[in-house]
């Protein structure tokens, strides 16, 4: 049995890991809004979330705060509210790297974007970072739609419900993987060349693109579908909490799916700025769901 002491130092050793991820992602969010800056007036290629020219416009100024300063702040703030009251709560670790992983990804492609458009000179892993904006959206939203169905006791609802959200989690996931990392020129990275592939795989792209696109709607509908399941069964606080995030989730399906037929089907940018933003709307559910004077999966 741990003595009072061991629990007190793996509970702190928690607790500083949790606030430097909140570090990480504060430093990464500062420097892509800086990097923003710089290159604002720069024109670049057509890119997810930009029409392409100078990204002057106030579509683009609030497209970067969301992903650099408001979704990372407000992810990472919960999970070490969390953190701070149980350690291995899985939804906690997930919400701080959601945080880091959305502050990074802006980061990452600001860096390529300073380096290929704005000066024009190559600089220090300006590739690289070029390469991980072009899947890097797609770690963030698998991370978010897991987090959604396994909240708020920190596992799907059952074991079948585990095989109807897993397996086109992972059709969409996966597949988009590996279409970003071997896409040439890289389409959410600003049309940057692929520093590890010289040529596109277009066929297998294409099948690739075409079997994840549907996937990532319908994983958001299958995660929907558990949330109300899961809110029928709850009771007391539990129920009231998943009122909440039900709220946030059933928006979020809602702008992913308009989103996606604007973007894609209409070719109209606001689209894009409907997808991104809208994975700031089940957060906001869980923030509200979860305030800090609330124990996590009280009942």
């Amino acid at each position: 049995m741990q003595t009072h002491k061991s629990i007190q130092f793996y509970r702190l050793r928690y607790i500083r890991l949790a606030w430097f991820l909140v570090g990480l992602t504060l430093l990464c969010g500062f420097a892509g809004t800086v990097l923003f800056a710089l290159n604002r007036t720069t024109p670049v290629p057509a890119s997810w979330g930009a029409a392409g020219g100078p990204r002057s416009e106030l579509v683009d100024l609030l497209n970067a705060l969301l992903q650099t300063v408001v979704m990372p702040v407000i992810a990472a703030t919960l999970g070490v509210l969390i953190v701070r009251r149980q350690r291995s709560n899985r939804i906690a670790w997930l919400l701080l790297l959601t945080g880091l992983s959305s502050a990074a990804a802006i980061m990452t492609g600001e860096w390529a974007v300073y380096s290929h458009y704005t000066l024009q000179t190559p600089l220090p892993l300006s590739g690289l970072a070029a390469w991980v904006t072009n899947w890097a959206w797609i770690a963030i939203y698998t991370l978010l739609l897991l987090m959604i169905a396994i909240f708020p006791e920190g596992r799907f609802l059952s074991p079948r419900w585990r095989w109807l959200i897993g397996v086109p989690l992972l059709l969409f996931s996966l597949p988009f993987l590996v279409a970003g990392a071997m896409e040439t020129p890289m389409s959410s990275a600003y049309g940057l060349p692929n520093p590890f592939v010289a040529e596109n795989p277009q066929v297998l792209y294409d099948r690739l693109f075409a079997l994840s696109v549907p996937m990532m709607p319908l994983t958001a509908i299958a995660v929907l579908a558990e949330v109300l399941v899961r809110f029928g069964r709850a009771r007391g606080i539990e129920r009231q909490q998943i009122k909440w995030l039900l709220a946030g989730v059933g928006l979020l399906v809602i702008m992913v799916v308009v989103g996606l037929v604007l973007a894609l089907g209409l070719n109209l940018h606001i689209g894009d700025f409907m997808v991104n933003i809208s994975s700031l709307a089940p957060l906001l559910g869980i923030g509200v769901a979860l305030p800090p004077d609330r124990p996590q999966g009280q009942r």
